[in-house]
C-alpha cells in the first residue's frame, strides 16, 4: 500500500468573508442578531469557549470547536479558552436526563492542567488566552450574586429550556444545583465581557440555552450588545454519533487512543462524509475540497488518506503521522516492520481473549459475535472455532496478522 504524502496546506481567508467560508464549510448552525455579528467581524473582537474539566482529556467530539477558533484566529480575532474549574464542580445538565456525578476540586484541577496542555498545543497561543472561571466564581457572595444575576432570570423562562422540560415530562429530578449552571455559565460571559471586552460567546447546539442567557444578561445588566454562535452536533451519514468507534471514544490524547486508531478512524470514513469532513476538519482550500468532493469509486480513497494525513498531522504531529502510516502500510502488505502494530502474546489464549486484548471490540460478546459471523482471519485464513487456543510456539518462526473485520489488523508476536 502505497500512500501519497499529502500537504495539509491552509486555506487563505482573504478569498472569502471569515462569516461566509464558516457558513460554507458547515460550522455554523445557531446565530443571535447574525448580520449585526457579520458587521462586528468586519474588526478583531474576542470570543470564548467554554470546557469543562470533567475529564483529562479531549475527543473528537471537541476538534469542530478546535477547527473553528482556528479560523477565528487565523482572521485575526483572540480566542479566549475558559476552563471551567467553577462550573464543573455543578456539571453541566444541558444534554443530560440524571445529574453528574460530583466531582472533587483536586481531580478537576488535575484535568485542567492537562486540558490547558492540549488547548496550547492546538490553538495560536499568540491570540488565545486560558482562563480558569473558578477565579471569579470561587469567591462569588451567595447574596449578592441573588441580587447582582439572579434577578434577571424568569424561572418561567428557565422551565421553557428543552432540556428542563423534558426532565419534568419523564418525571425524573432536576436539582436546584443544576439549575443554577445557567446562571454560573451566563455569569462568566457576563465576567468576561467585563474583564476582556469578550463580545461573542461560541459552543456546541445543545449549549444553545446556556449562550442566549448570557447574551441577555450581558445586555440586561451592562445595555452592551453581544452575540452567541452554535455548531452543529455531528452524525455520520450512517446516523451514528460522530467519533464512536468500537474502542469508546475517538480520543485526542495518543495514550487513551492511539495515533495509528487515529489515523485509521478517518481513513475508514465513509465515501458521504468525506467532503462534509474535509471541510470541517481540514484547513485546505474550499475549491481543493470541492475537487475531491467530486471523486467516486476508487478514487475517493485518496480524498481520505488526505483527510486521514492533514487531521492526524494536526493533532499527533508529523513524526506520528509517519508512524501511523508505515504501520498501515506494514499491515496491508503483510510484512511486519519493527514498529508494525502488534500485540506480544506470552502465554496460550483462547481466541477470543486475543481479539479482546487488540482493544478491536468492545466486550467478549461482540468478540464471539465477530467469530461467529467469518469476520475474524489469521493471515487471511477464517476463524470459526472461538474456542480455538493461541499459543506462543505458533508464533515462533514468525508472526500473524490477525483481522478482526475489513479494517482493523494486528500483528500476533511472541
Amino acid at each position: 500500500m502505497m500512500m501519497a504524502n499529502h500537504v495539509c496546506r491552509k486555506s487563505s481567508l482573504k478569498s472569502l468573508m471569515l462569516w461566509d467560508e464558516l457558513k460554507e464549510r458547515g460550522f455554523i448552525f445557531g446565530v443571535s442578531a447574525e448580520e449585526r455579528l457579520k458587521e462586528r467581524l468586519q474588526k478583531p473582537l474576542t470570543l470564548y469557549i467554554g470546557f469543562d474539566a470533567t475529564a483529562p482529556a479531549f475527543h473528537v467530539g471537541h476538534l469542530m470547536i478546535f477547527m473553528l477558533l482556528r479560523h477565528f484566529q487565523r482572521a485575526g480575532h483572540q480566542v479566549i479558552a475558559l476552563l471551567g474549574g467553577g462550573t464543573t464542580r455543578i456539571g453541566d445538565p444541558s444534554d443530560k436526563n440524571a445529574e453528574r456525578p460530583l466531582m472533587s476540586k483536586e481531580v478537576i484541577e488535575a484535568n485542567i492542567k492537562a486540558l490547558q496542555v492540549v488547548l496550547e498545543k492546538m490553538l495560536d497561543q499568540g491570540a488565545l488566552r486560558v482562563v480558569n472561571n473558578a477565579d471569579w466564581l470561587g469567591d462569588i457572595n451567595y447574596l449578592d450574586f441573588l441580587r447582582d444575576v439572579g434577578r434577571y432570570f424568569s424561572v418561567n423562562r428557565l422551565v421553557g429550556f428543552d432540556f428542563v422540560k423534558r426532565r419534568l415530562e419523564q418525571n425524573k429530578p432536576l436539582s436546584f444545583l443544576e439549575l443554577n449552571y445557567i446562571l454560573l455559565q451566563s455569569y462568566d460571559f457576563l465576567s468576561l465581557s467585563d474583564r476582556y471586552d469578550c463580545c461573542l460567546q461560541l459552543g456546541g447546539q445543545d449549549q444553545w440555552a446556556n449562550i442566549l442567557s448570557g447574551v441577555e444578561l450581558v445586555h440586561k445588566a451592562r445595555q452592551k450588545e453581544v452575540f452567541g454562535v452554535t455548531c452543529p452536533l455531528l452524525t455520520t451519514a450512517s446516523g451514528q454519533k460522530m467519533g464512536k468507534t468500537a474502542q469508546g471514544a475517538v480520543w485526542l490524547d495518543a495514550d487513551r487512543f492511539s495515533s495509528y486508531n487515529f489515523w485509521q478512524f478517518w481513513r475508514n470514513t465513509s465515501d458521504a462524509d468525506t467532503a462534509r469532513f474535509l471541510r470541517l476538519y481540514t484547513e485546505l482550500p474550499l475549491q481543493e475540497i470541492a475537487q475531491d468532493a467530486a471523486l467516486d469509486g476508487v478514487a475517493i480513497n485518496c480524498a481520505k488518506e488526505k483527510l486521514a494525513d492533514c487531521v492526524t498531522q494536526l493533532v499527533h504531529g508529523k513524526e506520528a503521522l509517519q508512524k501511523a502510516r508505515a504501520q498501515t502500510e506494514s499491515l496491508f502488505q503483510n510484512t511486519p516492520a519493527d514498529d508494525a502494530l502488534s500485540l506480544d502474546l506470552k502465554e496460550p489464549l483462547d481466541l477470543l481473549s486475543v481479539i479482546e486484548k487488540t482493544g478491536f471490540v468492545s466486550s467478549r460478546s461482540e468478540a464471539r459475535r465477530m467469530v461467529r459471523s467469518g469476520a475474524v482471519r489469521l493471515d487471511n485464513a477464517v476463524q470459526d472455532d472461538e474456542k480455538r487456543e493461541l499459543t506462543p510456539s505458533l508464533l515462533k518462526d514468525k508472526p500473524l496478522k490477525l483481522s478482526v473485520g475489513k479494517k482493523r489488523h494486528i500483528f500476533l508476536k511472541s
